[in-house]
C-alpha cells in the first residue's frame, strides 16, 4: 500500500502561491469529523496514485504520526492536468464504511466468443457496506457460464464474507445481447455526388 508523507498547511498561505511552488493544498478529515489543512508535493502524490487499490487506500504519515486513510475526492484543472486539491479521510482497519467498489467480469459468455452476440456491463460498481479491513478492492464476476438474452443481477454476486450490499438486489450488472444484423439495400445506400466523382474536366 502506498505511503504518502505530508505536512500541515499554514492557512494564511495561499493556496493558488503554494500551486505555483508544485505543492498540492489538501485537507484531512479525521475520523472525529475534524478538518485538517495539510500539503503535499504534487510529484508525491502522483506517485502515490500508482499504486494505490481500487478503494483508493493509502498509509498517511503526518507530523502527528502514521495512520491509514482513504482519498475521497481530487480536482484537476482539466486543461493543465495539474491536480488542484485533494481530500483524504482517516479510517481504521475497524471501520465500518460504505463505499463504491469496481465491478469486474471474468470469462467469456460461449455466444460472445462465436461472435454472435455482445457482453454489456450495466454499471461498472456496487455499494457495499463493512469493515475496512474486509472491504475488496474489486469484484470478480463470472460470466462465461452466461447464454444469449442471459444477465447477472447484484443479488446473485457473491461477497466476501462481512460485506453485505448497499445496492438495489435487481440491479442488472452484465448482460448477453444478440448482435444486429444490418441489411444493405439499394434503399439503405446513399446515393453517389454525382460531381463529386464527375470525369468531365471543369471549363476554365
Amino acid at each position: 500500500m502506498s505511503i504518502l508523507k505530508v505536512q500541515r498547511r499554514d492557512p494564511a498561505h495561499q493556496a493558488r502561491k503554494l500551486r505555483k511552488q508544485g505543492i498540492l493544498p489538501m485537507a484531512l478529515v479525521r475520523r472525529d469529523h475534524s478538518t485538517a489543512l495539510i500539503q503535499v508535493q504534487e510529484d508525491e502524490l502522483r506517485r502515490a496514485l500508482k499504486s494505490i487499490d481500487g478503494l483508493g487506500r493509502l498509509d498517511l504519515e503526518t507530523e502527528d504520526g502514521k495512520m491509514k486513510a482513504v482519498i475521497r475526492n481530487i480536482e484537476k484543472d482539466y486543461n493543465t492536468h495539474l491536480l488542484t486539491h485533494a481530500v483524504l479521510q482517516e479510517v481504521s482497519e475497524d471501520d465500518l464504511v460504505r463505499m463504491d467498489v469496481a465491478v469486474m467480469s471474468v470469462g467469456t459468455p460461449q455466444a460472445v466468443a462465436d461472435g454472435q452476440a455482445n457482453l454489456l456491463q450495466q454499471t461498472d460498481h456496487l455499494k457495499v457496506r463493512g469493515k475496512m479491513s474486509a472491504m475488496p478492492d474489486h469484484i470478480e464476476v463470472d460470466v462465461s457460464h452466461l447464454e444469449l438474452g442471459s444477465n447477472v443481477s447484484a443479488h446473485e454476486v457473491a461477497l466476501p464474507e462481512g460485506i453485505t450490499l448497499q445496492s438495489s438486489p435487481d440491479s442488472v450488472l452484465f448482460s448477453v445481447t444478440a448482435l444486429k444484423e444490418v441489411s444493405l439495400t439499394p434503399e439503405t445506400l446513399e446515393p453517389a455526388n454525382e460531381e463529386a466523382v464527375s470525369e468531365e474536366p471543369a471549363s476554365e
